[in-house]
Parts: C-alpha cells; structure tokens; sequence
C-alpha cells in the first residue's frame, strides 16, 4: 500500500467511496488489516484524524493481529492519552474479537498468547500514563481516570484461564511473564494502585491456589482496602471543605 499526497477537496470527495471499498475488502480478506495497520504507522502524522475514520469502515471483529500488529498497537497506546495513536489503539482493542470462534463455539477467536500478551500491555501501558508527572489542578486527571476504568475493562475481557485452571497460553508462565514484574512494581510502591493488585491476582496463580493466595494474595487485599480508606477519607474531606466554604459565604453574605 503507498500513500500519496493528495488535495483536500479531492480527499473530502473519495474518502467514504474508497473507505467503504477498503471495508469491504478487509471483510472478505481479513489479513489487508495488518498491511493497513503498517501503513497507517508509518504516515501517522500526515493522515490527522482519518486513520479513525477508516477503521469505523473496518470488520475488526475478523482481525487476527500478527505479533507485530499487537507491537504497533502497544506502541500506539502508550503515546499521550489524547493523541490520535493513543485513541486508535483504544478503538481497535476494543472492537476486536475477544470471545469464542463461532465455527467452532468453544476456542478463542484470538490466540491465547494475544490474550496474555494483551493484557501485560495494558497494564505496562497503565503504569506508563500514572507515571507522568501532572499538577494537582491537571486538567488531564478525568482523562487518566477515565483511561484507568478503560484498562480494566479491557483487561477483563482478556482470558488466561481454562475451566481446570490451568493457564490458556501454555507456551507462557503468566507467573514469571507478568506475576513478578507486577509484585516488583507493587514492591516498589508505598502505596500500590488497585489495577496492579487486581492484575497480579488475575494473571497469576496467587489468585487460583488458595495455598498461594492465603500466603500473598490476602496481604494484596489488604493493600487495595487500604487504597480504598484513603480515597474515602480524601473525598470526606473535599467535601467537609466545600460546605464549610459554602457556609461562610453564606454567613458573609447575610451579615454584608
């Protein structure tokens, strides 16, 4: 595929024809997605906003991402959160197909390794966008909260586990893969986050032998009651302080 300068009236007239001829191939050959997602990466900053355009045209929930797909969409996802990248890589996640394979009604559609690979990602990606600096009065909070409840509604339709408890992928130890870089970002955290604890118990077998998970996975639990305490008591206090600002406003109002 070869992208080419075009004028802007020009792009404005063929752009839904040619999306929607580009859409119904990618339907019939689902591999053209990959060539799309190479393009796409390689003339980013001169496309603007028309890569998100294109891909509301395309059957993603037929795409099956080679492993360099899913390095380009990892990439994309930790550029700055409001970045056309950054929201590309969201929309194409979220409308793949995380289920079962309708032929055959009890296999993943995608491969266990993309499953698991997926997830660490995410949760990389997570760590990468808390860790950039802001104010306190940063406009970007509600964004980064909002890519928080966006991380763990991913990772949630992730799937690592079979029935018996043994892990999906068997090619890969969830437990030296994900489990130990997690606890040594928990380690290396005063006060870790919830996703970290959650991910820790969810990919690795903490959360499935209950030997295990007595042993550690209780004291993770104990962490994520802790962050919820402190949360509650700082939204307390927000409060008390508002109403008692309201309340001397008023009081100064009715003696002015």
């Amino acid at each position: 595929m070869m992208i080419t300068d075009i004028d802007a009236d020009t792009r404005k007239d063929f752009y839904k024809p040619v999306s929607d001829v580009i859409g119904a191939l990618a339907n019939v050959f689902p591999s053209l997605m990959s060539q799309i997602i190479g393009t796409i990466d390689r003339s980013f900053a001169a496309l603007g906003h028309a890569p998100s355009y294109l891909f509301k045209k395309l059957p993603l929930f037929k795409f099956l991402p080679t492993d360099e797909d899913m390095w380009l969409i990892q990439n994309w996802l930790v550029k700055p959160l409001e970045s056309d990248e950054c929201k590309l890589a969201r929309y194409i996640l979220d409308h793949m197909n995380w289920g079962l394979c309708e032929q055959t009604g009890h296999e993943l559609f995608l491969s266990a390794a993309t499953h698991s690979r997926t997830a660490v990602f995410l949760v990389q990606a997570y760590f990468h966008h808390m860790a950039e600096p802001q104010s306190f009065f940063s406009f970007s909070r509600s964004v980064r909260t909002e890519f928080f409840e966006w991380c763990f509604a991913a990772i949630l339709r992730t799937r690592h586990w079979t029935i018996d408890g043994s892990p999906m992928a068997e090619q890969l130890d969830l437990t030296t893969l994900v489990g130990k870089s997690l606890l040594e970002e928990i380690k290396g955290k005063p006060e870790p986050d919830i996703l970290s604890v959650f991910a820790c118990l969810e990919f690795t077998h903490i959360g499935r032998k209950p030997t295990v998970f007595f042993e550690r996975g209780v004291k993770m639990l104990q962490l994520v009651v802790r962050i919820i305490i402190v949360i509650v008591v700082v939204v307390v206090v927000v409060v008390v302080v508002v109403v008692v600002g309201v309340a001397v406003v008023i009081v100064v109002g009715v003696g002015v």
